[in-house]
């Protein structure tokens, strides 16, 4: 339960009237608890909000995160390893880590039937992700899933952008070339979500608390076993896809030194990059009722 000696900080989207709405609601909300509020408004610049959510480490009580899987991912950045809950209130396009986690509601954190948990992520090279990093076909999917797709449809605008890349051609295309076996993918996820991509059940079996992802490769095929292969991954029946190659393990490589790899849908460094599950290594409270043991 938020106690009056607590300080709250609330990281926002800056550029969308209902966040701002909300974020009033909050303000009122823990200042009538009586505790401090800071309100930290994104920038365009990720390295500045990792700085300025850097700056209230040591300070604050709690974290709570207004928007979507980005923003959740810069936070992580900062409170991995940390003691500081985050909270999340899914207010961006995917939400796949509040939808992961059994949040739904934007104003859950008005209450105070919660619980905290640790959960795993997971780290490429120098930076943490919360769902995953992707290689190939996630990172064209960036380029194809336009702003005015992603207000109009929202989660939806994964799935459109991925028809968009099995329709294209196949010379525009970020595919990943295994140096050791010689085979070309046309996409490589390391996933610790049951979900990517606005709730495309990419590893239905994922469980946040085992710490254990998942790696999923999809060879260079014709559209056509491509698009089947969607369609049994969208149905949650990735397992049954003989397509896609699947392990399950703490430690992969992933990506090629030709292709930048994405991290909960942010491009970073080229690979190929070590990746790993950090175990317990966020922080979070989520809603009472989805508390799991």
């Amino acid at each position: 339960m938020t106690s009056s000696s607590q300080h709250i900080a609330i990281y926002y989207h800056a550029l969308r009237p209902r966040i701002l709405r909300l974020v009033a609601m909050y303000e009122q909300h823990f200042h009538r608890l009586g505790c401090a509020v800071s309100l930290i408004a994104s920038t365009p610049n990720r390295r500045i909000d990792i700085q300025q959510l850097t700056s209230l480490r040591g300070y604050i009580d709690e974290l709570i995160v207004m928007g979507g899987d980005g923003s959740v991912n810069i936070a992580a950045q900062v409170f991995a390893h940390s003691d500081v809950p985050i909270s999340v209130v899914p207010l961006g396009t995917g939400n796949d880590f509040a939808r992961d986690n059994g949040i739904f509601d934007a104003s859950w954190r008005l209450q105070n039937s919660y619980a905290k948990r640790h959960v795993a992520l997971g780290r490429c090279g120098e930076h943490f992700f919360v769902n995953h990093a992707g290689a190939g076909l996630t990172v064209d999917l960036i380029r194809l899933q336009r702003p005015w797709m992603k207000r109009l449809l929202r989660g939806g605008s994964y799935v459109l952008a991925i028809l968009r890349y099995l329709c294209g051609p196949y010379e525009k295309r970020s595919s990943i070339h295994d140096t050791e076996t010689g085979a070309l993918y046309d996409a490589q996820i390391v996933a610790v979500s049951r979900f990517i991509g606005g709730g495309i059940p990419i590893y239905p079996r994922a469980n946040r608390y085992a710490g254990i992802a998942q790696w999923a490769a999809v060879p260079r095929a014709s559209r056509w076993c491509q698009f089947k292969a969607l369609v049994q991954v969208l149905r949650g029946h990735i397992e049954q896809t003989e397509l896609v190659n699947l392990s399950v393990g703490s430690q992969f490589i992933i990506g090629d030194s030709e292709h930048s790899i994405e991290l909960d849908g942010d491009c970073f460094d080229t690979g190929p990059q070590p990746v790993q599950v950090i175990p317990q290594g966020l922080t979070i409270h989520i809603p009472i009722q989805s508390s799991k043991d």
